[in-house]
């Protein structure tokens, strides 16, 4: 739909004299994670874990590497910056060469109230704990039990929300398994899994989600990375999901950590080791990954330069003192940078220094924007950053662009609304004897549909808009705004994600299922589209349309016939086949023209009957190609429908009618004093 103008705005668009207003931003909007050089270190790889005190103190414990029984040690780093405190060590009372080498560890801040867990060496192997109430300054003197496993069951994977809560992975007989305990004076009794006994696990990550009273669970089972919902008591454990499914004898995925981050998204860590059973090369890379649903994740990234320094993880935490998220592994600690409009480096408003920009939009790719900056003096040659060097206009920044008029009788009020939002992937010094200039060019951020996915996934009974949402995560687009029509809650039997793909043409193999549509509006939200004759036009236009192309085509199919898979357990029929008829077009051109598609994504009549309607009426739209030069109108988006009037004979052609636009271009420039929309439209 289009976007929404103010009164004054909209009249502004059809005055007959009209003063453009234009802004543009540049902003670094990309999350840049710096390495700590003071907690670069060379200890010895074991198991660890770390939490942030309320004082904003970060907490961390190691199970000492070297011989068993070995000893439970934490330490407490107030100033990041400072290199002495991540080195500083101090064992834990009762801990000192007593402790399981090869067994699990913990920490975690429970309101307050900090709790570090380990597991006995020896005797019963219990699993301990010890608790601070000063933000880790001092400890309990000695550990008190929480749980114990049978004789010889080492602890495999721990993890706490800090709700009071522990969850845990240990050897039972036949294999592993997993669950969870509560304190509220003592230590409840454990919750176990619904997962029963299996050959491996590798590590558990947990957050507390407060507004729907679960707990975010991502486990690792060596090969494969999962993620289940878990009520608060540990009695109902749901809606398990795959993260990374498994390559047969390839990567292992293992030591997962997670971060519920204020604004909700969730970031989860593991690491992809390669033992070189495939490749031949050997490596344990971190790798980021975040949601907003803990649902639909993103491909995410590496970090590579932590090879080998954080073989058992990387823990994600959000330090509120310093508005943080530090990445703390055993070797390599790295903080996070944000966007902040205040931040020069990162912030640039070039409204003034606009000498022109044309934008372009089409369908299944991603729009363009040419921008023209005027650099006289060089003004900006400090706001172009490099590969090293970071400044707002750079490859990844965003473009921020505001399009729209003076109102007013007078026309001294400027009104815009934003229009598009564009990331750099080109900026391009133009000097000459008359001409100092910058060019910038960008796409919108569906260009992250053109990265080719990782890792193949397998889906079943999933549903279109599931799919959708889906491909659009793992490309970093997690807004996705979905129609509620039926369309889109039809189910696909199995879809596979493909491995060396591009995600846009997965998105279009799902989207072609049902002859939908999609763009990125001008917040980066993907939006569907499902295309209706009933579909009301947004905007008219009638003398002020200053070129207007008119043209019909008789080529399209009249005959659409769908053929898809058969109904499942059916054994009357080997296919599903719909059909759909356009008999006025047919009458017209005297003849049947057919269109025969297979897809067997379709498994019921319906389905196939549903498809080859959308068929025929995208056959029926492209029976209409029209093109329109109109002042610029930053109410129109992709697909929006139009209604065209032109004047009657002798001066126009007499036509009217809905048309849908397919394609824009919006073209500006201040030298041509041109501030222009050229529309390529369809049938509505």
């Amino acid at each position: 739909m289009a976007r929404t103008l103010t009164t004054t705005l909209n009249t502004a668009i059809g005055d007959t004299t009209r003063v453009p207003v234009i802004s543009a931003t540049c902003e670094d909007h990309i999350s840049r994670y710096n390495q700590l050089a003071a907690a670069n270190t060379a200890q010895a790889q074991s198991f660890f874990s770390a939490c942030i005190a309320s004082d904003g103190s970060i907490i961390r414990v190691w199970v000492v590497a070297g011989s068993s029984p070995t000893s439970f040690q934490y330490q407490r780093i107030t100033s990041p910056t400072t290199a002495s405190q991540w080195t500083t060590w101090t064992t834990f009372g009762g801990a000192s060469a007593t402790i399981a080498l090869n067994g699990a560890c913990c920490v975690s801040n429970n309101g307050g109230t900090l709790r570090a867990f380990a597991q006995h060496g020896a005797g019963s192997n219990e699993l301990w704990t010890w608790s601070s109430t000063d933000n880790g300054v001092t400890w309990s003197a000695s550990p008190s039990v929480v749980f114990t496993p049978a004789v010889g069951a080492l602890m495999r994977g721990m993890a706490s929300a800090g709700n009071n809560d522990l969850f845990i992975q240990y050897d039972v007989v036949g294999g592993k398994s997993m669950g969870m305990t509560t304190f509220s004076g003592s230590w409840s009794a454990l919750a176990v899994w619904p997962g029963g006994i299996v050959s491996g696990l590798a590590g558990v990550a947990v957050a507390w989600d407060s507004s729907t009273s679960l707990y975010r669970l991502v486990y690792s089972t060596a090969t494969e990375i999962y993620s289940f919902n878990v009520n608060s008591t540990g009695s109902a454990w749901s809606n398990q999901n795959y993260l990374v499914a498994a390559t047969a004898n390839g990567l292992i995925h293992q030591s997962p950590f997670l971060l519920k981050e204020p604004n909700g998204t969730y970031t989860v860590t593991y690491v992809d080791y390669n033992p070189g059973t495939i490749t031949g090369a050997s490596f344990f890379y971190p790798r980021v990954r975040q949601s907003t649903d803990f649902i639909h994740w993103s491909n995410g990234y590496i970090f590579q330069d932590a090879n080998n320094a954080a073989n058992l993880g990387i823990v994600p935490l959000y330090r509120p003192t310093d508005t943080t998220v530090y990445m703390v592994a055993q070797n390599r600690t790295y903080t996070r940078s944000d966007y902040s409009q205040a931040d020069p480096a990162r912030y640039l408003d070039m409204s003034t220094a606009i000498l022109s920009y044309k934008r372009t939009e089409h369908e299944s790719k991603a729009a363009t924007i040419e921008l023209e900056l005027d650099n006289t003096g060089g003004a900006f040659n400090s706001k172009v950053g490099s590969l090293t060097s970071f400044a707002p206009i750079n490859i990844g920044s965003s473009l921020v662009l505001n399009e729209g008029y003076k109102t007013g009788a007078a026309h001294t009020t400027p009104e815009s609304v934003k229009s598009a939002t564009f990331r750099m992937k080109k900026v391009t010094f133009e000097r000459g004897p008359s001409t100092h200039r910058i060019k910038i060019v960008g796409v919108d951020a569906s260009y992250l549909l053109d990265a080719i996915n990782h890792f193949q996934i397998q889906y079943a009974g999933q549903t279109v808009a599931y799919l959708i949402t889906e491909i659009c995560a793992r490309a970093g687009l997690f807004t996705v705004v979905v129609p509620g029509s039926s369309t889109f809650t039809q189910a696909v039997p199995i879809f596979i994600l493909q491995a060396n793909r591009t995600l846009r043409a997965t998105l279009n193999e799902v989207c072609q299922t049902y002859n939908l549509r999609y763009f990125i509006d001008q917040d980066e939200k993907v939006q569907l589209r499902e295309f209706s004759v009933g579909d009301a036009s947004v905007w008219t236009y009638q003398p002020e349309v200053g070129v207007l192309s008119l043209g019909t085509d008789d080529e399209p199919a009249n005959h659409v016939i769908v053929t898809g898979a058969a109904t499942t357990n059916t054994t009357t029929a080997k296919v599903s086949t719909g059909e759909a008829y356009d008999m006025t077009a047919e009458k017209l051109i005297g003849r049947e023209r057919i269109k025969h598609v297979v897809d067997l994504k379709l498994t019921t009549p319906a389905q196939c009957a549903l498809r080859a309607s959308s068929i025929l009426y995208q056959e029926q739209r492209a029976t209409v190609a029209h093109h329109i030069n109109v002042p610029l109108n930053p109410a129109l988006q992709l697909h929006d429908p139009l209604t065209l009037t032109d004047y009657a004979a002798p001066k126009g052609t007499g036509q009217s009618g809905k048309f849908r636009i397919n394609a824009m271009q919006a073209e500006y420039s201040a030298q041509a004093a041109k501030f222009e929309h050229t529309i390529s439209l369809e049938g509505a």
